[in-house]
């Protein structure tokens, strides 16, 4: 049976105000799932994700402070250049895989 990791960070961000991020990490084998190690190292990975997230968000934010700027236009902005790196990122491992798959083909 596959297993679930799931690390959720509540961050304060003053006058009562909180921001929440979450990682969640689904159909982990089994066999990797038994293994503390193994799960150690993921829940770390799954923290240190949100914390990016986190750090990223309040650099936006401060960013939009600072330069004064609109902040749609800004946020549509960094959301796309986060698409276009997404879609390359799919796309490259699109293309390994393509080539691992031809590659054992003609073994």
């Amino acid at each position: 049976m596959n297993r679930t990791l799931n690390v959720e960070r509540l961050y304060f961000l003053g006058q009562y105000q909180n921001i929440k991020f979450s990682n969640v990490l689904t159909d982990i084998p089994e066999h990797l799932a038994k293994d503390e190690r193994i799960v150690s190292l993921l829940f770390f990975q799954n923290t240190l994700s949100c914390e990016l997230a986190y750090r990223m968000y309040i650099s936006v934010i401060e960013t939009l402070v600072k330069e004064k700027k609109d902040p749609i236009p800004f946020i549509e902005e960094v959301r796309e250049q986060t698409f276009a790196k997404l879609l390359e990122e799919i796309s490259k491992a699109d293309n390994e895989k393509i080539l691992n798959d031809y590659g054992k083909k003609g073994e």
